[in-house]
This record gives structure tokens, C-alpha cells and sequence, in this order.
């Protein structure tokens, strides 16, 4: 009988779950079930051992031929790397959960980032004592909390899009008419409504200064949160699902709710939301501007293959950089940065400065000086492709970063500067 292999990709610029089921092979029984889980979880832990090392040779010592096949080290070692460009640097591991299911040995670790802890399952087979199979989770977070009171906001829930993801539309509590309102698009992987970071809900943040300032807004939780169940066909890693078709059905929403005025609708977007704007609302229609939060400029496996060279300067990043340049050649659903060579194709293809230009919109342009995941020439290129064409306005902010939370302040302390929610506020009540 034929080994069962499949991927599971987040929706999302890194993280990756690869799962491998083999059949068993013919081996002397073991002593007892629970000798053998004991012998596995050792296993185990040496595996996430070695990756906290950063030593994916050693990671895979004990992976069967299968798995070897399927995930050999420069793959490993690139979502491993991935991981750490999203989450942060890894602070701590433990094991959280011990099963067994289908005959195999199943491990959970908790991987505490210094940004967000996540899940990563070992299976093994009992018999044989090899790895047949590693999944990444997407990563967890926190039941969004019942918000503080505060009087000068009103926040309500709602759905969003064909798979009705949970939303938050907020306004002033004063229920006025004709207001002014933005949809919120989230940057890369699997995000709450808040993109919640640690401490941190920097969409939270915006929601409710703009609601402070007489500005509506709609945010939700993505497609990669919600249903990270979709990604098991890389097929499915596509910036249309991940994406777009959630984008814009929020937009429609938004066209629809009476409080608003509907001359007077913006998308902000961060990140790779900030990326995909002007498509989003090239394809809603009726979209008075554009804020670009932290927008990359340039392709964004390369920005994230220069990410992990910053990183670990002592690196060999040569298998990595062979696998990005070859990126037009190489098969859909190859691996690459943690996610299918045909997603970064996809990403690849689109010209997002050249549609901007083409809606004609009004456009803000922010950056955060601090900011180590979008570099000062993405901000100069699309300032270079947007200038003398639409009206832009930009402004690179001080001590702030990516999230355009200060650089300095504890995690718990971090909200979005006053600073930024003015300068949305500005561009959008502009006569």
C-alpha cells in the first residue's frame, strides 16, 4: 500500500505544516507500548532540539525514507527559517500533549517565539522509532477579549465574505450619519481582526482612534485563522483566496451600511494587505483613497530571503537563493520560503503600482523608520511609481516598526502612535 503524502500551507508569507502518514514496515515488536512511546518522545525531542539549533542535518537523522524524500534539510531548514521571520526568535519549547492515533505516536510541542507561540506535532512510528511525520500549526491566539468600555465607540460583530469570517464594525457611539469609512486588510499569515502580536492589537488600535475621529471601519479575521484547513491543497495557496475575495466582499458590506457615506469609502491595508490595495479596490469600485501601511515594493521572497541573510549573517543561504531565482521554473507545488513556488508566481505577476496609477485614487504612504520587515526602498518605489501620476502624500514616522508600534516599549505597552491614527485621519477628512 502507497504512503499518503500531504501539504498544508497557510495562507500567509512563511509558515508551512508538512504532514507525512507512512505505512509500516516489518520490525521486531517492541518490548511494550509504553517503552516504545518513551523511546519516541526522546526521539522527538532531539528532532526539536536540533531545529532550535538551527541544525536541520540533525533534524532529520531519524526521518524515514519517505520523509526524507518529501522534506529533505535546505527545505527544512527554510520554513524552520521562515517561522523565525514571521514569529521572531525562538524563546522557549516544551511538549503539551502526548497521544496515540492510528497506530502512531503523536507529540505536540508548544514553540514560544519571542511574537507568537505556535504548535508543531512529531508523529512516529512505534515499531520503527522514525519520524513519518511534522506539522506546523498555524498559530494560536487569544479569544479576542470583550473590549473595555468606552463611551465614545460603539462596536458591533458581524460576517464577512462566502465563508462568513467573524468581522467588527465599529463607528462613534454618537451614531452619526454620512460617515466617512475604511475597510482594514491584514498583512501575511494567519490573523486575527486585530492582528494581534503579542501584547499588542495594533487594528484594534485603529478601529477605535478612528472611531474617536468620526470614522467608521470594518476589520475581520482572515481566511488562514478561520479555515487553515483550506491550505492542505497548495493549489489553494493563491492571493485570490488568501486574500482578495474576502477583501473585496468586506468592501461590499461596508457599501452597504446605512451610517455610512458611500462616496466616502478607503481600504487601508498593511503589509501585504497594504500590497494588494489598489487591486482590492480596483475591483469594489467606488473607493475614494488608498493607505498603504509598511507596503512592500519589491517581490516579497526576495524581501524575505534578505530578512533571514540580515538574520543569520553565517548562513548558507546559496540552496535558498538557487530556489528563488529559479522560481519561474520550478513546479507549483514546490516549497519555497514556506510556501508553493506557484503562490510567489502568483504574487509575482500582479503590478500593484501600475494599478494604482490606472484607479487614480488619492494615496497615502506610511512607514515606520524602525521597521526591519519592509525596507526604505520599498517606500521609495512606490513613492518613485505614484509621484506626478495620482496625488500621493507619504511620511516615513520615527522610532516606529512594522506594526507602527514603537520600537522601544514593552510588548504590553505597545499601541499604535497617536502620530499614525492623525495621519489617516488627516488624509481622510481632506476636503
Amino acid at each position: 500500500m502507497m504512503a499518503r503524502v500531504g501539504v498544508e500551507f497557510w495562507g500567509g508569507v512563511v509558515g508551512a505544516a508538512v504532514v507525512f502518514t507512512a505505512c509500516g514496515r516489518s520490525q521486531p515488536p517492541a518490548a511494550t507500548a509504553s517503552a516504545a512511546a518513551a523511546i519516541n518522545e526522546a526521539e522527538a525531542r532531539d528532532l526539536i532540539a536540533a531545529l532550535a539549533a538551527g541544525s536541520a542535518d540533525t533534524a532529520v537523522v531519524n526521518f524515514d525514507a519517505r520523509m526524507r524524500r518529501a522534506l529533505p534539510p535546505p527545505i527544512l531548514l527554510s520554513l524552520w527559517q521562515g517561522l523565525q521571520v514571521r514569529y521572531g526568535k525562538l524563546v522557549s519549547w516544551s511538549i503539551v500533549n502526548r497521544d496515540r492515533s492510528v497506530g502512531k505516536d503523536r507529540f505536540t510541542f508548544e514553540l514560544i517565539f519571542s511574537q507568537r507561540s505556535i504548535d508543531c506535532r512529531v508523529v512516529l512510528e512505534p515499531s520503527s522509532h522514525r519520524v513519518v511525520g511534522l506539522f506546523f500549526s498555524r498559530a494560536q491566539y487569544e479569544a479576542r477579549p470583550v473590549n473595555e468600555s468606552d463611551l465614545a465607540v460603539h462596536e458591533e460583530d458581524l460576517k464577512v465574505g462566502p465563508l462568513a469570517l467573524p468581522a467588527s464594525w465599529v463607528r462613534p457611539a454618537a451614531g452619526s450619519k454620512h460617515l466617512p469609512a475604511a475597510l482594514l486588510v491584514s498583512g501575511s499569515g494567519p490573523n486575527d481582526r486585530d492582528e494581534s502580536v503579542a501584547g499588542a492589537k495594533p487594528f484594534r488600535d485603529l478601529a477605535y482612534g478612528l472611531a474617536k475621529r468620526g470614522i467608521a471601519s470594518l476589520r475581520y479575521d482572515n481566511r488562514a485563522l478561520v479555515h487553515p484547513e483550506l491550505w492542505k491543497d497548495p493549489a489553494r495557496a493563491t492571493i485570490e483566496n488568501e486574500v482578495l475575495v474576502d477583501a473585496v466582499a468586506a468592501l461590499q458590506l461596508l457599501r452597504l451600511r446605512p451610517e455610512i457615506d458611500p462616496g466616502q469609502i478607503f481600504v487601508i491595508g498593511h503589509s501585504l494587505g497594504g500590497l494588494l490595495t489598489p487591486e482590492i479596490a480596483q475591483r469594489a469600485g467606488d473607493v475614494r483613497g488608498l493607505v498603504l501601511l509598511a507596503a512592500p515594493g519589491r517581490p516579497l521572497e526576495q524581501i524575505l530571503l534578505e530578512q533571514l541573510k540580515a538574520a543569520q549573517p553565517k548562513a548558507d543561504f546559496r540552496d535558498l537563493e538557487s530556489q528563488v531565482q529559479s522560481l519561474p521554473n520550478l513546479p507549483a507545488t514546490a516549497p519555497v520560503l514556506g510556501m508553493p513556488a506557484g503562490y510567489w508566481r502568483d504574487l509575482d505577476q500582479r503590478d500593484e503600482m501600475a494599478t494604482a496609477v490606472a484607479l487614480g485614487r488619492p494615496v497615502l504612504l506610511l512607514r515606520g523608520s524602525m521597521d526591519r520587515n519592509v525596507a526604505a526602498i520599498d517606500h521609495e518605489r512606490w513613492l518613485a511609481a505614484l509621484s506626478g501620476r495620482i496625488s500621493v502624500k507619504s511620511a516615513t514616522l520615527p522610532g516606529l516598526n512594522h506594526l507602527f508600534l514603537s520600537a522601544t516599549d514593552v510588548a504590553e505597552q505597545r499601541h499604535v502612535a497617536p502620530e499614525v491614527i492623525d495621519a489617516i485621519t488627516e488624509f481622510i477628512l481632506q476636503p
